[in-house]
């Protein structure tokens, strides 16, 4: 409940600044035992930018969707070590291999992150499906992109309170940043279904819970994708088959 004060030497963005009270304030509908708190800080306007469009990229359903459907605009896909789980340092290396390979495939240039914020949090007991979305969005902020895509996980008929949120997302942009937070109308099942009609995105598929480097095919995201791609007909080189 103790109010932010950030040292005077390090503006913060007015535009953030000024958003500041509105994310307390939907945070605090979902969760009413949640304090509103000043923020004290110096604030500036001119923000430093450049040109780059970029989007988080795990390999998965939701990413590979929201970079197919924004290929023309993105330059810079980022992949963020751990983010499904706090283990998975093992297979780490062959990831960003496998995503730099796409990338350079593509002709988009791959940013690999390294971060200890879920064991962070972890170890606060703050829930991780509270704060993901504000992680994704400091994380894509220190890079000052003039565009920032972070992929949805549901749709717009199931909007509930989660740390990635299309009322959240935006409130965290800047002077110089917007943040989408995209593909709300399309569900996982019609996400697949695009993917699965574009080759380059379909064999490169990395949707597996217990690794991040290779699909295991029987935890329960490879397995719902699996069966999506079986009923239609389609077979990615990345997923055992169904």
């Amino acid at each position: 409940g103790k109010d932010i004060q950030i040292d005077p030497q390090y503006p913060i963005s007015q535009k953030l600044f000024q958003s500041f009270d509105e994310l307390q304030s939907i945070y605090r509908e979902w969760n009413y035992e949640i304090k509103k708190i000043a923020l004290i800080a110096e604030t500036k306007s001119d923000i430093p930018a450049n040109d780059m469009v970029l989007s988080c990229f795990s390999g998965g359903v939701d990413s590979t969707y929201t970079y197919g459907k924004c290929r023309d605009e993105i330059t810079h896909i980022m992949l963020i070590q751990g983010f499904d789980g706090y283990g998975k340092i093992i297979g780490w290396d062959e990831n960003k291999a496998a995503r730099k390979k796409f990338a350079e495939q593509q002709g988009k240039k791959l940013i690999t992150v390294e971060t200890n914020v879920t064991n962070f949090f972890s170890k606060r007991y703050i829930s991780w499906e509270v704060v993901f979305g504000s992680m994704l969005c400091s994380l894509g902020l220190a890079l000052s992109p003039k565009k920032y895509f972070i992929p949805s996980s549901t749709t717009y008929s199931h909007l509930t309170p989660l740390g990635a949120h299309p009322m959240i997302d935006q409130q965290w942009g800047t002077e110089t940043t917007d943040i989408i937070h995209h593909g709300r109308s399309a569900t996982r099942t019609a996400k697949t279904e695009y993917i699965a009609a574009h080759k380059d995105l379909l064999d490169q598929l990395q949707t597996c819970w217990r690794s991040p480097a290779v699909n295991c095919g029987e935890c329960p995201k490879c397995i719902r994708t699996s069966i999506v791609l079986r009923m239609m007909g389609v077979q990615s080189e990345s997923m055992p088959p169904f």
